[in-house]
This record gives C-alpha cells, sequence and structure tokens, in this order.
C-alpha cells in the first residue's frame, strides 16, 4: 500500500499558505439566505415570505452576504398534479 501523492507545487503547501497570493484573495461567503421549507415546511404563504424578506432587511443580514430566498411550495405533495396543486 502506497501513501499520499507529495504535493509537488509548493503554492499549495500549508507551510507556504502566507508567502503567496493563491489564499490572499478575500475570503469568500458560501451561498447563504432563507429558505421557506426550514420555517414552514410546505406550508408557506405569500404573506410569510414577505415578512421574512423584510425581517432579514431589518435585521440586516442582507448587508452580511444573505442573497437568497428559496421558497419550497411542497412540490411533492401527493394532492399535486404535475407540479402544479390541485384543488
Amino acid at each position: 500500500m502506497t501513501g499520499p501523492s507529495p504535493i509537488d507545487d509548493k503554492r499549495l503547501r500549508f507551510d507556504n499558505f502566507g508567502d503567496n497570493d493563491l489564499f490572499s484573495k478575500k475570503p469568500r461567503l458560501p451561498a447563504m439566505g432563507w429558505n421557506s421549507w426550514n420555517a414552514f415546511g410546505s406550508g408557506n404563504t405569500e404573506e410569510l415570505t414577505k415578512a421574512m424578506i423584510l425581517k432579514i432587511k431589518e435585521l440586516g443580514l442582507d448587508e452580511l452576504g444573505y442573497t437568497y430566498v428559496v421558497l419550497d411550495d411542497g412540490c411533492y405533495r401527493p394532492g399535486r398534479v404535475n407540479g402544479t396543486p390541485s384543488g
């Protein structure tokens, strides 16, 4: 059994992270946002979504990198036909 391959590119070595511009760029955040499913399951409404968006702005989360609002309308619920609510 062989060990891991050696790191030949010196720029990628842990002991060299501070000595090159590969890692000196501004840190990037992961995609950040709010997902209606986490709060309301498939019971989300337009009114609730608007309230959550206003709260994100009120708390200043949009200034901290929260840029997404994901709406989950319960597309896998059994009462749906071809992806749209029935009834």
